[in-house]
């Protein structure tokens, strides 16, 4: 999944509403399925925001983002991201390698 991937008008719906209830510094999409007719059919967004309690906002973002199509969400804090994105056999290093910027604060 490169940066040059078309963004389905779903996630970029999701994208928008995470942006509304947190101030993320980046969010990354870095999984998506899509059926035999190319419509997505499940996403995985990585958003990297200073929140004080990560599980809240995820709870949040669940609770108050309604999508036809299923997704989740994995947040890091921008400390754990900084600290994470330099090992190169961490997640957070292929998110950022492979994923795809769908928000940059």
């Amino acid at each position: 999944m490169g940066n040059g991937n078309i963004i389905s008008p779903t996630i970029k719906s999701v994208v928008e509403k995470i942006t509304e209830l947190l101030i993320p510094d980046v969010i990354y999409l870095y999984n998506q399925k899509v059926n035999a007719n190319n419509a997505v059919t499940s996403f995985k967004l990585c958003v990297v925001a200073d929140v004080p309690d990560k599980f809240a906002a995820e709870r949040d973002i669940y609770m108050e983002i309604d999508s036809d199509v299923p997704f989740d969400i994995l947040i890091y804090t921008g400390e754990e991201w900084n600290g994470l994105v330099v090992n190169h056999t961490s997640f957070a290093h292929k998110i950022k390698e492979t994923g795809t910027v769908v928000y940059h604060g």
